[in-house]
């Protein structure tokens, strides 16, 4: 239903008419300028741009304050995928992780990041951010003691 429709739910077509009651000047829900209950203009700028500018300001703090390195936008990159293995690899490698402990810390990881089959966004991101912010727990063989891979 388009939003100028008077009986959407996203009607942006005013609460009174010019002969309503609610428009009195005295009225305590009067839309006039001059009422605290008047509603603001909408922002003129689409939620797209809005989003855009966030993301550029958490980039901006992640990159200039915390250190990190930005890689881009690879929205359009081919085979984008939410966890990059050819770049997380090597760093765990460099760290000291022997390979049996990043085959398994990855496919844990690419387990928490996993969506459907029940899984919703918001249950993948808080077990990847439970990973990341814990450590993963490994274990290289039976019977080994688990020890913890840091992302």
């Amino acid at each position: 239903m388009p939003a100028d429709n008077p009986n959407s739910p996203l009607s942006t077509a005013p609460l009174s008419t010019p002969n309503s009651p609610l428009s009195t000047p005295n009225s305590p829900l009067s839309t006039n300028a001059h009422s605290p209950l008047s509603t603001p203009p909408l922002s003129t700028i689409p939620v797209g741009q809005r989003e855009r500018r966030t993301q550029d300001r958490v980039i901006a703090l992640l990159r200039d304050r915390l250190g990190y390195d930005y890689l881009g936008n690879w929205i359009d990159r081919p085979n984008n995928r939410p966890i990059e293995e050819g770049l997380l690899r090597p760093w765990l490698e460099q760290r000291g992780y022997h390979k049996a402990q990043i085959d398994r810390a990855l496919f844990l990881l690419d387990k928490a990041a996993a969506l459907g089959q029940g899984r919703d966004l918001y249950q993948a991101n808080k077990e990847v951010y439970s990973l990341l912010r814990y450590g993963v727990k490994v274990q290289t063989g039976a019977g080994q003691p688990y020890q913890t891979v840091w992302l």
